[in-house]
């Protein structure tokens, strides 16, 4: 898809402006939601490092249901997101959704198992 690979590479150059272009993508319904999903992921990477938790998780949150393609992902840019805002509580609550889910990618399952010993066992969901 053209407009996705657009946003991608305007990415190298200018990251708000892709994460505006992904923003598009997402708000596009003619796309379908698989398309619109990983727009909306790919904009939750963008910003990852720099937006706080609350607003991450507004975004990402209704990609984390169990029913969607990007699931896995989106639960991990949170789990990660919390945990550098200090939210201790969203980290593990994020983290035990991820170990527990029997779907969850090797990958992503070893990452967090890693956070989840950075979480302290008090931060209870």
């Amino acid at each position: 898809m053209a407009r996705l690979r657009e946003a991608a590479e305007l990415a190298q150059s200018d990251p708000a402006a892709s994460v505006k272009a992904y923003d598009a993508l997402v708000a596009d319904r003619g796309l379908g939601p698989v398309w619109q999903d990983l727009a909306g992921v790919r904009a939750g990477i963008l910003l990852e490092d720099t937006s706080a938790y609350t607003d991450l998780r507004q975004r990402l949150e209704p990609l984390t249901g169990a029913d969607r393609t990007f699931r896995h992902t989106a639960r991990e840019l949170l789990a990660f997101s919390a945990w550098r805002s200090g939210d201790m509580t969203e980290a593990r609550r994020w983290g035990e959704l991820i170990t527990t889910d029997v779907e969850t990618p090797a990958g992503i399952r070893n990452r967090v198992e890693v956070l989840m010993g950075l979480v302290p066992a008090a931060a209870k969901g």
